[in-house]
C-alpha cells in the first residue's frame, strides 16, 4: 500500500513565485495526496491564486489566516494535515519532479522516520550550486542523526528538503508534548529539528539535490541587517543535548560555537563593524566551546584551524572571512 503524504506550503506575498512552486509539486512522479496551502494574510494576489488552484485540483486545500509569521502558517499546516507523512516546501522555491518519489522510497527501503535529499542555491537568474558531494547515501541511527545534523557534512537544518513521519510531531517525548514551529521566533528550523530527529529512530539521506532554495536580494538571509537569531537556537539545543543526551554535549556545544561565530562572520562579510556589546555575548561563549570544537572529530582541520583563529587572531580571521565572501 501505498504511503500517503502531505505537503504544506505558507504563503505570504509570493503572487509572482507561488504557481511555479504549486505547479512543481503537482508534478509530482509520485502524487501528493494533500497539499495545504496556508495564507498567511497575504495583501497581494497570493491568496486568491491559492484559491484558484484549489478549484481546480481536488487534493489542495486552502487556509486563510491572519499574519502570523512563517512558523504560525506552518502550524496551521500540520494541524491541518491527515495523511501519514509530512513534507514542507516554502513558497517561493520550487522541487524537483523526482523529489518525493526519491525520498519516499528510500524511507521505505530503509526502514526510516526521516528521509532527507539534497539542495540547490539557487540565484534568480538561475546560477545554482549544491554544497554537498553528489551520490552520498546515507542511513544513520539516533545517535548518529543527532551528531550528523550538527556536524554539517550532509545536510542541515532545513525542514524542506526532507520527508517526515507525522507521527514524529504528535508523539510524546523528551518531556514534551506535541512539537511544533516556534512562533515569533527567526531561525525556526534550528529551534526545533534537532527535537524532531531525536524522536526518529533512523534517518535516511540521499545528497543528490531535488529542492531549489531561491537566494532572492529581499530574502531575510540577504539582507544587511545581521540575523542574530542562530545564538539563542544554538543554546537552547545545546540544553536539550546537556539534558537528553549528556555524551553528545560537545556536539552542541561545537554547533553553538560556530552559530556565535557566524554572526561576527556575516558582519565582516557585510562590511560592516560588529558592535562591541554583542561581541561581549560571543566571545565568552566561543572561548568556551573552542575546546569542543578542537575535540570533536567531525570538523575538519581547516575549520579548527579558524575557530583557534576567531578566538586568538580576530584580524587575520576577519582579513580571511571577507576575502572569501569577495572571490
Amino acid at each position: 500500500m501505498r504511503n500517503e503524504l502531505t505537503v504544506v506550503i505558507p504563503v505570504y506575498n509570493v503572487e509572482k513565485y507561488l504557481s511555479k512552486c504549486i505547479e512543481s509539486i503537482l508534478n509530482q512522479t509520485l502524487p501528493v495526496d494533500e497539499i495545504i496551502l496556508v495564507d498567511d494574510g497575504s495583501k497581494d494576489r497570493s491568496g486568491e491564486i491559492a484559491d484558484e488552484y484549489a478549484a481546480k485540483y481536488n487534493n489542495i486545500k486552502v487556509i486563510h489566516q491572519e499574519n502570523g509569521g512563517l512558523s504560525a502558517a506552518r502550524n496551521t499546516g500540520i494541524d491541518a494535515a491527515t495523511k501519514e507523512y509530512i513534507a514542507f516546501v516554502d513558497s517561493d522555491d520550487y522541487i524537483d519532479s523526482i523529489m518525493y518519489e526519491r525520498l519516499m522510497s528510500q524511507l521505505q527501503q530503509d526502514g526510516a522516520d526521516i528521509s532527507i535529499g539534497g539542495v540547490w542555491y539557487e540565484q534568480e537568474n538561475g546560477a545554482k550550486y549544491s554544497p554537498y558531494a553528489s551520490d552520498i547515501t546515507k542511513i544513520w541511527n539516533k545517535t548518529e542523526s543527532l551528531i550528523e545534523l550538527n556536524s554539517y557534512q550532509y545536510f542541515n537544518m532545513s525542514f524542506c528538503d526532507a520527508i517526515f513521519k507525522r507521527s514524529l510531531f504528535e508523539t510524546e517525548a523528551y518531556g514534551e508534548g506535541k512539537l511544533r514551529f516556534p512562533v515569533g521566533k527567526l531561525c525556526e528550523d534550528f529551534y526545533l529539528m534537532h527535537r524532531i530527529v531525536a524522536r526518529a529512530e533512523c534517518v535516511t539521506y540521499t545528497s543528490t539535490p531535488f529542492y531549489h532554495y531561491v537566494q532572492r536580494g529581499n530574502s531575510i538571509s540577504r539582507n544587511a541587517k545581521v540575523n542574530l537569531a542562530p545564538m539563542d537556537a544554538s543554546l537552547a539545543q545545546l540544553e536539550f543535548y546537556k539534558k537528553w543526551f549528556p555524551d553528545l554535549d560537545y556536539i552542541a556545544e561545537t554547533a553553538a560555537f560556530f552559530a556565535h561565530a557566524s554572526i561576527y562572520t556575516t558582519y565582516c562579510r557585510n562590511g560592516q563593524k560588529c558592535p562591541k556589546d554583542l561581541l561581549k555575548k560571543i566571545n565568552p561563549i566561543c572561548r568556551e566551546y573552542l575546546g569542543s570544537v578542537l575535540k570533536n572529530s567531525y570538523i575538519p582541520k581547516v575549520k579548527k584551524a579558524q575557530a583557534l583563529m576567531f578566538c586568538y587572531a580576530k584580524p587575520a580571521y576577519k582579513t580571511i572571512v571577507s576575502r572569501r565572501e569577495h572571490r
